[in-house]
């Protein structure tokens, strides 16, 4: 058995499909990868790379961002003495082709904090029922076991199958070439009024 079959055959267990176009992009590309830019607001311009964390603080919140694997992952922490409450319902992301995305309220009691991930990974659940493969040969999955096309059970696919779902709404979008994306958060302390904090990010390929 030869390397390539070795990694051929693992990755098809996830999505072979997927492999290729990530194997054939490296091969057109070198396989660069995403870093992204602080552009706004003004005083706040930082470049946001994958090895140290960018703190920057807007009070009563702290923010902390990394770039990981072509995503800007930001941790918003409540820095103040009182629960503040994350208004979603008056939040935005404004993804690269100006289309608004909703996002989900929670409270941010006292030193916690919430997380974003722009643009939202998807959710893996495991197959329940026949899952249809096309790659190297077709087959099936049923019942957590892998069969082939002709009908015989093979002992390397007795795993669970994993398919992607989107969020809830509908809040998946795509974050693709050197483009900007806009966030508008509203949050609220106790009885005070709420307030607005907005970020506009720049994606740059990077190696």
């Amino acid at each position: 058995m030869t390397v390539v079959t070795v990694i051929l055959e693992a990755f098809s267990k996830s999505d072979m499909r997927a492999f290729l176009v990530f194997f054939l992009a490296c091969l057109a590309g070198g396989c660069a990868h995403y870093e992204f830019k602080i552009t706004s607001p003004p005083d706040m311009r930082r470049h946001v790379g994958t090895k140290e964390e960018v703190i920057l603080r807007l009070d009563p919140l702290e923010y902390r961002m990394i770039s990981f694997e072509d995503h800007l992952v930001i941790r918003i922490y409540n820095r103040s003495s009182a629960t503040i409450q994350f208004l979603g319902e008056q939040s935005t992301v404004v993804d690269p082709s100006g289309q608004s995305h909703p996002l989900r309220g929670l409270a941010i009691p006292t030193g916690s904090f919430m997380k974003l991930v722009l643009p939202p990974m998807p959710h893996y659940l495991g197959a329940s029922g026949p899952y249809i493969g096309v790659g190297m040969g077709v087959g099936y999955v049923y019942g957590g076991e892998w069969r082939d096309g002709l009908g015989f059970d093979n002992p390397m696919w007795t795993e669970p199958r994993y398919v992607a779902v989107d969020e809830p709404g509908g809040v998946t979008w795509r974050w693709e070439g050197e483009t900007d994306v806009r966030l508008l958060l509203s949050f609220q302390a106790g009885n005070e009024k709420p307030f607005t904090q907005e970020w506009v990010f720049h994606r740059k390929k990077s190696g």
